[in-house]
């Protein structure tokens, strides 16, 4: 997302930094590159989880601009990960806390992020709503699934891939 003609989001920690910048002077994340330069691992889907994760809580309630597939996907990912092990411990615990403030704690990045993956392919982050029909779900999976656009457009310029 650009905010004028010199000046991008890092895809780490959020903060605006100048666009041919190589890393970001705040949290070193590399903007250009592998999520390898950011760990110092092989790039491994860990790693990548992780950048997600930091890239979407970072935009917690961020619903413009533009998301990759790789960061709406990994991110989901995420979230199913943690309500897994939160439905687990409940089920160990015999109640139903942890994974209800899970859910209620990743509402509104995943709804953020959604709507930013949606207008990386040029639709509006509105369209989320057509999940309230049985249709609806698997039009949203397709449309997740859809590479984005080369271009800018309304939402923006298209995001550097940061992972």
């Amino acid at each position: 997302m650009t905010t004028n003609n010199n000046m991008v989001f890092c895809r780490g920690c959020g903060k605006e930094i100048h666009q041919t910048a190589n890393a970001c002077p705040n949290c070193g994340f590399v903007q250009n590159g592998s999520t390898a330069a950011v760990s110092g691992e092989s790039g491994l889907v860990l790693d990548k989880i992780k950048v997600a994760v930091k890239s979407c809580l970072g935009q917690y309630a961020t619903f413009s601009g533009r998301a990759t597939r790789p960061e709406y996907w990994y991110f989901y990912l995420a979230v199913v990960a943690a309500s897994v092990v939160a439905a687990i411990v409940d089920a160990v615990l015999h109640i139903n806390l942890l994974n209800t403030l899970v859910q209620l704690g990743v509402m509104i990045p995943t709804m953020a992020v959604a709507s930013r993956r949606l207008h990386d392919i040029g639709r509006s982050g509105w369209w989320q709503l057509v999940a309230l029909t049985i249709v609806g779900v698997f039009v949203l999976i397709y449309w997740f699934a859809q590479k984005g656009s080369p271009e800018a457009n309304r939402f923006g310029q298209p995001s550097q891939p940061a992972l």
